[in-house]
């Protein structure tokens, strides 16, 4: 008898823990900075595969922790790999000149919506969705030749969002995410048809953004794969500020019109504002 009484008290303070946590709100907002590597392969334009190291990786985060779990950030990169030493070429308006690097823009904009489904002091872990939306554009340049390049994919995710406090200073946070369906759109094979040159016929580019997207196409994880994961660590300056450093991982696989392969890892420094 003593026993259960025993475990039924345990169980009541186990509960009392976690509705106390569930009603410890807080908002905060980060900003990451970090050197990051991209590698990418894709075969509507080349089989070479580009890859280098970056500074230029920024992320604007902000999270909200209330009945629900929220997370919306901005991330922007630019990396500029080349294949091969730069080389003269004899331009037919310039003369003679150098090959550049290529130019590849990277701009992600997600929003992720979950609920808690286990709190119990230590461990916080929250399922749900995430709107993920991914802007790549690119400059390849093969001398003369500086084709522009376009990847934008519009994904609905699986989102689950991981919380483990070591400490009362130390504590790690973890999110991944997979896509359920998710519409895309790509450049042409060899990135240019008779529908790439009808998209640019007003030479507006926002009308022209907004051609590529409807030539676009619903994929699911049979045409299009992607994982995103990253996992941060957070030391507690005071009840207003936290440092930390995160790792993200970004693979991205997608079928049409030709094999696309990217693989992004970024190491970011954090700061984080409570409020």
């Amino acid at each position: 008898m003593k026993k259960n009484q025993l475990i039924i008290l345990m169980f009541l303070l186990i509960q009392l823990g976690t509705l106390k946590a569930q009603d410890e709100n807080y908002n905060s907002f980060k900003l990451n900075w970090g050197m990051g590597n991209l590698m990418r392969q894709d075969m509507s334009f080349s089989d070479m595969i580009y890859t280098k190291w970056s500074p230029v990786n920024v992320q604007f985060e902000y999270n909200r922790s209330k009945k629900l779990e929220q997370q919306a950030y901005v991330q922007f990169g630019m990396f500029k790999p080349m294949i091969g030493e730069p080389y003269s070429y004899n331009s037919f308006y310039n003369g003679e000149e150098e090959a550049v690097p290529c130019n590849f823009l990277i701009l992600d904009i997600n929003y992720s919506l979950g609920k808690t489904i286990l709190d119990n002091g230590k461990w916080k872990l929250a399922l749900g969705g995430r709107s993920a939306n991914r802007l790549n554009s690119s400059n390849y340049g093969f001398g003369p030749a500086e084709p522009y390049g376009y990847y934008y994919s519009f994904a609905l995710d699986v989102w689950v969002n991981a919380k483990y406090q070591l400490s009362e200073k130390h504590r790690f946070v973890a999110n991944l995410a997979l896509p359920i369906f998710s519409y895309n759109a790509r450049s042409p094979y060899l990135s240019t048809d008779a529908q790439y040159l009808w998209d640019n016929y007003s030479h507006n580019g926002l009308k022209a953004f907004g051609n590529y997207i409807k030539g676009g196409e619903i994929q699911s994880w049979g045409g299009s794969q992607s994982v995103d994961f990253d996992l941060s660590y957070y030391y507690t300056l005071n009840e207003k500020w936290d440092i930390g450093a995160k790792y993200s991982l970004a693979l991205d696989f997608n079928q049409v019109p030709a094999n696309f392969t990217q693989i992004e890892n970024i190491i970011y420094l954090s700061v984080n504002l409570k409020f």
